[in-house]
């Protein structure tokens, strides 16, 4: 609006999907452009919106506006969803450019061993979520029987509810989807599970930890009597294993598609 004389004759818009591409190379034509907007007749001091008229031109990151032959426009406004590849990119950006007390808060949310939290914050910047796990599996496989049992520690005990001033926290949130099993459970499995648990802590010295995610309060009764029968060095390394699967679970549902 408010050009009431000098309105473009009509104008047409183009897409294009480069990611790489710099104001040089747009310029200098490097690339091909795709047609949004066909040439279209434009009306001075008018406000014009295109829907049915707009082509599909798949995902694009940079647009053309055209104006033919001259004249004035206020302001050009595109509606759009971002693509999958957008919003990794995006997710990734806001992952690695947050402060760190804020980027240890969320991999809290994944795992609430401090030390490991740190070490990913330091990680920085990731591209991708195969570059987080892998600092996640790096940093697991180094860490000894003492830093184990400390990441242990900072996790849920299973078949039971967190406690009321954490759950609003995300990592409550994560705890909470994993173990509808164990909450759904019948009131003697739940008794069992404790009688377990409180029997496995005294047994290995630390708390017990599995992959919760899916396993109804039966199979998780059969899992932890199946495991009392481990050795401690091997049920230290069992336990670790479930501890990095639910790390990674968790970082999924953080940053993946």
């Amino acid at each position: 609006t408010q050009f009431k004389g000098n309105a473009p004759g009509s104008c047409s818009l183009e897409g294009l999907a480069a990611e790489a591409a710099t104001l040089d190379d747009l310029v200098a034509g490097e690339y091909s452009w795709i047609r949004i907007l066909r040439p279209t007749p434009l009306e001075p001091h008018t406000v014009h919106t295109f829907e049915s008229e707009i082509q599909d031109a798949g995902p694009v990151t940079h647009v053309r506006f055209n104006i033919f032959p001259d004249g004035g426009v206020m302001r050009l406004r595109l509606f759009g969803v971002r693509s999958r590849r957008g919003r990794l990119k995006q997710t990734f950006r806001w992952l690695n450019t947050m402060p760190e007390d804020d980027a240890a808060t969320q991999f809290r949310t994944c795992c609430g061993y401090e030390k490991w939290a740190q070490h990913m914050v330091a990680g920085r910047p990731y591209e991708d979520l195969d570059a987080v796990e892998a600092a996640a599996r790096a940093l697991f496989h180094s860490l000894g029987p003492d830093d184990w049992r400390a990441a242990f520690a900072s996790h849920p005990k299973v078949g039971t509810p967190p406690p009321v001033s954490a759950r609003s926290e995300p990592v409550s949130a994560f705890s909470e989807s994993e173990q509808a099993g164990a909450r759904a459970a019948s009131e003697s499995n739940r008794g069992e599970l404790k009688r377990l648990n409180e029997a496995y802590l005294e047994q290995f010295g630390f708390r017990y930890i599995v992959c919760a995610a899916g396993l109804s309060g039966d199979e998780m009764v059969a899992n932890l009597t199946a495991r009392l029968q481990n050795d401690p060095k091997q049920e230290l390394g069992t336990a670790g294993q479930e501890l990095i699967r639910i790390t990674h679970l968790r970082l999924e549902k953080l940053l993946g598609p």
